[in-house]
């Protein structure tokens, strides 16, 4: 029983054993590669390294660099061998940011509810290009006819106290009124004028202009319904009511635009923005569509939420639409600069190499922190100005320094 027991405990281990392994998946084994002592190594893992080539900084277990290439046979060199003396100055590199574009804010009209108010009619659709005093909507107010009715009655008061005055002035003329009843008549005519005045502008506020007024004073009726005018030319955007709509004071009700003319939030990284001046030349582009503007302002501050710096540029537009989201190019000036062509430099497999002329058929090799993309890629650490390096056939030495390692680790 005892023996059974035991065989069956072995069992439940041997299959939880199992089991996590099983769970955890297959062990990775790295590679090996059998050095000249015919005992085997671990090559070190690169997989962490999952950006671009050109932008890997060096690996610090890497120990190419440390070694010279040596051909001791001149006629071994390729004639295509050359090389260049590494000098700084000055270059211009293109760059792409996202940016997006939207209205100028003095070219933007935003119409609002001045009262409360229902909406009667609509004579525009949105997108709808619009001139100055074109009509936009019909609606109804309240308000509106109190208003009216106002100044209707000041106008009428007006009118009676004229004729009081009038009256009093003839009477004084004649010796049968007095000075008293003359200067109260004159406070009575001035106090009208001051409500007639404040009846107007509460129209005026309606939008009211000189022929409304007289046609007003002509009909002596209220009427609630009013139309609202496009106050400047431009596109129309966001209608937000339809008909019968009914809104406060202070809803919005719909933007009008010019939009031949917009302007570009270029979201530039922190270290980058001070490349940029106002003035300086950009390109929109979106889907085969592209035109030419030029940045207006390069703020100093952070924005709060991209943690970048929002550079604004403007732009004569034909084919672009506020609220699209685009890509600008812009071109990053570099002053005194160490740059090399594309050719000079040659991946090992974990760093980027330079080869660098020390003496007849001997080069020495330097890793290097690059930056950008181009024909020219700059250095950002790694060499130095004088210094004479390979460009064309710098495949060929990489080749030689990897050869002089077969059966090493690419990094020790």
């Amino acid at each position: 029983m005892k023996n059974a027991l035991t065989i069956f405990g072995a069992m439940l281990v041997f299959l939880g054993v199992r089991y996590i392994k099983t769970s955890r998946g297959p062990e990775m084994v790295p590679p090996v590669q059998k050095t000249e002592e015919n005992s085997y190594v671990k090559i070190p893992s690169i997989a962490p390294l999952r950006a671009r080539r050109s932008e890997r900084k060096p690996n610090p277990d890497c120990t190419r660099a440390m070694q010279v290439v040596r051909i001791e046979d001149p006629d071994l060199i390729p004639e295509r061998l050359q090389t260049i003396l590494i000098s700084s100055g000055d270059f211009s590199i293109q760059r792409s940011y996202p940016a997006e574009l939207d209205f100028l804010p003095s070219r933007l009209r935003l119409m609002t509810a001045r009262t409360a108010l229902t909406v009667l009619n609509l004579f525009v659709t949105d997108g709808e290009e619009v001139l100055s005093g074109d009509a936009l909507l019909e609606a109804e107010s309240r308000e509106l006819a109190d208003a009216q009715s106002a100044w209707l009655k000041a106008q009428r008061a007006l009118e009676v106290q004229k004729e009081s005055l009038f009256r009093e002035e003839e009477l004084l003329k004649s010796s049968v009124g007095n000075q008293r009843d003359l200067s109260q008549a004159r406070r009575d005519f001035i106090q009208t004028q001051l409500n007639l005045e404040i009846a107007g502008q509460k129209l005026a506020w309606f939008g009211y202009q000189k022929e409304e007024y007289e046609e007003l004073e002509k009909r002596r009726t209220v009427d609630a319904r009013f139309v609202l005018r496009a106050a400047s030319p431009g596109r129309v955007h966001s209608l937000e009511v339809v008909v019968g709509t009914h809104v406060e004071e202070g809803h919005n009700l719909l933007k009008i635009a010019d939009s031949s003319r917009l302007r570009a939030r270029i979201w530039v990284p922190v270290g980058q923005a001070d490349s940029f001046h106002k003035g300086q030349r950009f390109v929109v582009q979106s889907q085969n569509r592209q035109t030419e503007g030029r940045i207006t302002a390069v703020p100093s501050f952070l924005d709060s939420h991209t943690r970048q710096i929002a550079v604004w540029g403007e732009f004569e537009n034909q084919d672009f639409l506020a609220g699209e989201f685009v890509t600008a190019e812009l071109q990053e000036e570099l002053k005194n600069r160490v740059a090399v062509p594309l050719g000079a430099i040659q991946w090992d497999g974990c760093c980027n190499l330079v080869f660098e002329k020390i003496g007849e058929g001997e080069f020495q090799p330097h890793k290097v922190v690059l930056y950008e993309r181009g024909d020219y890629k700059q250095v950002v650490s790694g060499l130095q100005e004088g210094m004479e390096i390979v460009t064309d056939g710098a495949f060929v030495l990489k080749s030689i320094l990897m050869q002089s390692e077969m059966g090493d680790a690419c990094c020790g």
